[in-house]
């Protein structure tokens, strides 16, 4: 432990003295720490570790950011003001809408805080519901859908970034969580305001071996139904048409390739743009949340 982070733990435990989590009787300033141990676990730098434990300063404790600014310098605070909601007073949809834009404009240093302050909620989360159960989701002003919605958009947003390592580790575990809370036998069919948002899984094996055998200009896809999130992994030849569909014909092929230059993703986001076989397209843009299987 150095000096600095000393320093900042004490300026912490000061600043959320007297505060407790959400529905709970725990001093608040645990969150924060486990959020910096989080951090340092993942192999992130002091500056990064130091803006885990402040990160809710500014929003919840209302520390001023040029305080932080003279005390820990411009990066930490740089990363405090993208994890803080400028405005509490705004309605809840907004204020968080405002939090995942900032998320796909900021650096990787802030996108790493905001990941490991989610999966330390949702591992609380987990926690709390084999307790109390589902009335775990009374403690918030919004309900599980919109909660998953939320987390989900945040872990999407800091995934689209390309994140470099510690970050990408981060969200790897993010992502497993969200689904254990949300969505852990996939039995439901999700659809979170506002984006239509729902949760696939996709064999990973599968999705290597057409990978595999994919010539160079084929790429593969996935094609979802949008009634029973049946996915089935499509190619695209050269001239356009989607190959092995057979069987699929309300299938609707994703915009975006499963595969990236640095490897299978963890999850993402895949819009519908086109339908296939006979369907029309019936307007609907949706989103899917995949977690890679087997």
């Amino acid at each position: 432990m150095t000096a600095t982070f000393e320093q900042a733990l004490e300026f912490a435990a000061k600043a959320h003295q007297g505060q407790l989590r959400k529905g709970t009787d725990i001093p608040y300033i645990t969150h924060p720490v486990a959020v910096a141990w989080i951090l340092h676990d993942a192999g992130c730098d002091e500056d990064v570790v130091v803006a885990g434990l402040l990160h809710d300063v500014t929003e919840d404790a209302k520390v001023p950011l040029d305080t932080l600014r003279k005390a820990f310098g411009e990066r930490v605070a740089r990363i405090v003001a993208v994890c803080s909601e400028p405005d509490k007073s705004l309605p809840w949809i907004t204020r968080k809408e405002h939090s995942i834009r900032q998320l796909t404009e900021c650096d990787d240093d802030a996108r790493a805080v905001a990941a490991a302050d989610k999966l330390h909620n949702v591992q609380c989360m987990l926690t709390d519901r084999k307790i109390v159960g589902d009335a775990l989701w009374s403690r918030f002003k919004q309900g599980m859908h919109h909660q998953a919605w939320y987390y989900g958009s945040v872990a999407h947003a800091i995934l689209t970034t390309a994140p470099s390592d510690p970050t990408r580790r981060l969200v790897s575990m993010l992502l497993p969580a969200l689904v254990e809370l949300f969505d852990p036998d996939f039995s439901t069919r999700w659809q979170i305001h506002p984006d239509r948002r729902q949760f696939l899984k996709v064999s990973r094996s599968e999705a290597e071996r057409k990978h595999e055998q994919a010539g160079p200009s084929e790429h593969w896809y996935l094609a979802v139904d949008p009634e029973s999130l049946a996915v089935k992994i499509v190619g695209q030849s050269a001239n356009g048409r989607f190959t092995g569909l057979s069987g699929h014909e309300d299938l609707f092929p994703l915009a975006m390739a499963f595969v990236h230059a640095d490897g299978f993703l963890p999850g993402g986001d895949w819009t519908a743009v086109e339908t296939s076989g006979n369907r029309e397209h019936d307007g609907l843009h949706r989103s899917y949340f995949i977690n890679w299987i087997d």
